[in-house]
């Protein structure tokens, strides 16, 4: 199958999930932006990926992502987040927007 794909555009499908892009081990950036995604969950095993590109979707959460040490960017502008928290194994992290969103307090 194409498990060895690097670089994954999805942006404008009318997508709801990302349910099986988990099998994409080699991944290291993704782009579905203007879908309805509402969970990062199944990015949760991608630990080669730097950049995850999802704004104006439907996420409410950073669950998992939680554990993608190599992530380095990440674009969530204009989705439904409500609460930024980020663990200590996010260190690579340079550049992050969550602008338009309706997050109370950071």
């Amino acid at each position: 199958m194409l498990t060895n794909i690097k670089v994954l555009f999805l942006r404008s499908n009318l997508i709801e999930s990302l349910k099986g892009v988990e099998n994409l081990k080699n991944l290291v950036f993704i782009c579905f932006d203007k879908n309805s995604i509402t969970s990062l969950e199944p990015l949760a095993t991608l630990t080669e990926i730097t950049q995850i590109s999802g704004s104006e979707n439907k996420i409410t959460s950073l669950f998992g992502i939680q554990e993608l040490v190599k992530l380095k960017k990440i674009i969530l502008y204009v989705n439904e987040i409500t609460c930024i928290e980020f663990t200590e194994k996010l260190t690579a992290i340079r550049e992050f927007n969550f602008n338009s969103n309706p997050i109370p307090k950071v």
